[in-house]
């Protein structure tokens, strides 16, 4: 109805009486008292309801705190509030409250107050409050679908553009979206068995044919599935398509189709194919991208089964296939679809037919307003960048500074020169393959084919771990250094059981942090013994322990700190050569890689007097390493020259003389 407040307002207070005697007044389990009226006002015949409290009117108070309007058609309430002030609610009365059950709480003033309510609502309720629930209830449900019918309307003049379907759908869908079945009647032996074949349909006759394996018909030399009849049960395959339209110069209709195929006992399928979706995406006044999506639901009472929104899940983490977007695209209307459109030159139809996988179509559309260079990547038929740009996450991997879509030229998209484009299209480039280029030219090396076919093939994911070993060696060579470490190295456990390394990545991300505290702790990297170490783990935990810089300095101090009690206990001069002992720890550190063995391992042992390093020099050159010796208390463990020779018969004269005069036992000389 239409409220006319201004002449409700007159009506909102009748001035009724309540005799202090009545014993609603005294009733404590009533919170409100309810008195009614009918009354003509503008014209049509209205029932009032005056809600009282009952503890202001016990007082004398006959103040309404509502004033409820009832028509026919409408209802709307006048409520006083505690400040004297009103404001008009258009709730039930069994919400005056905002809770539920409020007519519990009241109780009409007379019978002839509830009769009232009774013969204006519904005669054939047994109560008043029954009645007015019944008659307020219709009200707010024609009242709501009103309000929704109101919602369709729009979206009904929304879809008056929309076009017929594509008249070949079903035979497209059979031919390109669905698989192809050869169900075949099996017996033993090798004679032909009879056949049929769901793609050309027609009976054939197959050899060798295993159930559940792929092959190919032989008469329409489809790719098929073997099925025996006998095995095969009940077959059920479901598929999402795609199908664009255009229904404005700046709007392009995506119209998502649902198809759902049984086999049951017979070679024919039961086919179903429907619409479920409607995405409407155009480009506004200011150019950017707009998507309106509208889902099939009837409900009771619709004038149209399209509603707003994308199709709602419960779970979103579970397969939805009824919300599902991504489909196969139908390409044979697409020149024709996105003729004159914002869309015309985006190349989806060749970015589809690239593979003729599933593809959602919104985010394809969208990145080519957003970066119209998306264009020249599918010409180049650079599909794995495209597809990067269009659906890949821009923090994935760090990828976001590989491929700068906003770019006006190739180079500026693809960081990388127009010459090596023949050799991205050769090894089929994705984001990864495009980082490893950058860093390559970055560093002046030149781009490799087996090399990058190596990285596919190993799944190297991070492609910022061969800056640095490329610095200090050549592609080739760091392939083989990580093939014959990963070989070594495979069975290794961690140190909670597990397998330290999983495959050559991890090794690449070992190797590539332990050339990186190398370093730091400027070892020579060009000395290969430094920089391919045969003992890859010892050598990364070595170097990692070093780079503790106040470790390394307590060890320095605590070798510092022994130098003195070694040299007197070991010091020895002889015939040219001469024993000193470490002054730190960086000491041990050179010694071992300088003549290519791990007694850089052993400085934690010399800190913790598990053993004493000492150094064998040529008098003439105290600060070149000769060789090394590993002393426990009397005992002479091992010497040790370049790449772990024994000694010579210089050095053996020289060990014999020493071990004499210092009481040395000459346990092991290898």
């Amino acid at each position: 109805m239409s409220v006319k407040k201004k002449e409700y307002r007159k009506y909102s207070n009748l001035g009724l009486r309540m005799s202090p005697n009545n014993g609603l007044l005294h009733a404590e389990q009533v919170k409100y008292i309810i008195r009614t009226a009918v009354k003509n006002i503008d014209g049509q015949r209205m029932l009032l309801l005056y809600v009282y409290a009952r503890e202001q009117a016990v007082t004398g108070n006959f103040l309404p705190c509502w004033t409820v309007f009832q028509s026919r058609k409408d209802y709307i309430t006048l409520a006083k509030r505690g400040d004297g002030t009103v404001k008009w609610q258009t709730s039930m009365l069994e919400n005056l409250e905002r809770d539920y059950y409020f007519e519990k709480k009241c109780a009409f003033y007379t019978p002839k107050d509830e009769q009232r309510v009774t013969l204006y609502c519904d005669p054939d309720a047994s109560t008043g409050f029954l009645a007015l629930n019944h008659l307020q209830q219709r009200i707010k449900a024609q009242k709501e679908l009103e309000r929704r019918h109101q919602k369709q309307r729009k979206i009904i003049r929304r879809m008056a553009v929309v076009p017929a379907l594509p008249r070949d759908l079903k035979g497209w869908v059979h031919r390109e979206v669905l698989p192809a079945y050869l169900f075949y009647n099996y017996h033993k032996g090798k004679g032909p068995m009879k056949g049929y074949c769901t793609f050309c349909r027609h009976e054939v006759e197959v050899t060798g044919a295993k159930h559940n394996q792929k092959g190919s018909c032989p008469r329409c030399k489809k790719e098929v599935m073997f099925k025996s009849r006998g095995r095969r049960g009940y077959i059920h395959d479901k598929a999402t398509a795609q199908i664009l339209q255009q229904v404005g110069p700046e709007e392009i209709l995506i119209r998502i189709i649902k198809i759902y195929c049984t086999y049951h006992k017979q070679d024919i399928p039961d086919t179903r194919i429907y619409e479920n979706m409607r995405i409407i995406v155009s480009r506004d006044e200011q150019g950017k991208f707009t998507a309106a999506p509208y889902h099939s639901s009837y409900e009771r009472g619709d004038i149209t089964p399209w509603k707003e929104g994308y199709v709602p899940v419960m779970y979103q983490y579970q397969e939805n296939f009824n919300a599902e977007t991504c489909g196969h695209l139908y390409h044979r209307n697409l020149e024709q679809a996105l003729a004159g459109t914002p869309w015309q030159y985006c190349q989806l139809k060749e970015f589809y037919l690239s593979d003729r996988k599933e593809l959602d179509t919104v985010p394809y559309l969208r990145t080519y307003l957003e970066a119209p260079m998306l264009e020249y990547l599918v010409k180049l038929r650079l599909y794995w960048l495209a597809a990067h740009a269009v659906y890949g996450s821009r923090n994935y991997y760090g990828h976001s500074e590989v491929l700068h879509m906003k770019g006006n030229t190739l180079k500026e998209v693809l960081g990388v020169e127009k010459t090596d484009i023949p050799f991205l299209q050769q090894v089929n480039v994705g984001i990864r393959e495009l980082q490893l280029l950058q860093i390559l030219r970055a560093e002046g090396l030149q781009p490799d084919t087996a090399f990058f076919m190596w990285v596919k093939e190993h799944n190297i994911q991070t492609m910022n771990d061969l800056v640095l070993p490329l610095r200090y060696t050549t592609p080739h060579k760091l392939i083989r250094y990580l093939e014959e470490r990963y070989e070594a190295l495979r069975d290794r456990k961690g140190r909670y059981g597990g397998s330290r390394y999983q495959g050559i990545d991890s090794v690449l991300t070992e190797y590539k942090d332990y050339l990186k505290a190398c370093e730091k702790l400027e070892y020579d990297l060009k000395n290969s013994f430094i920089s391919f170490p045969i003992n890859l783990p010892e050598a990364h935990d070595q170097a990692s322990k070093l780079l503790d810089r106040k470790k390394v300095a307590q060890y320095d101090e605590q070798i510092a700190g022994i130098y003195k009690r070694l040299s007197k206990l070991y010091q020895f001069r002889k015939g040219g050569l001469v024993v000193l002992p470490p002054k730190s720890a960086q000491e041990i550190v050179v010694e071992g890689q300088t003549l290519h063995h791990c007694v850089g391992g052993y400085v934690t042992d010399v800190v913790e007097n598990r053993c004493a390093i000492l150094f064998i020099r040529k008098e003439g050159a105290l600060k070149k390493p000769f060789f090394t010796v590993e002393v426990q208390g009397d005992k002479i463990i091992q010497v040790q020259g370049k790449g772990h020779i024994a000694p010579t018969p210089e050095v053996e004269e020289f060990l014999a003389h020493w071990t004499k005069k210092k009481a040395l036992n000459m346990k092991t000389a290898a």
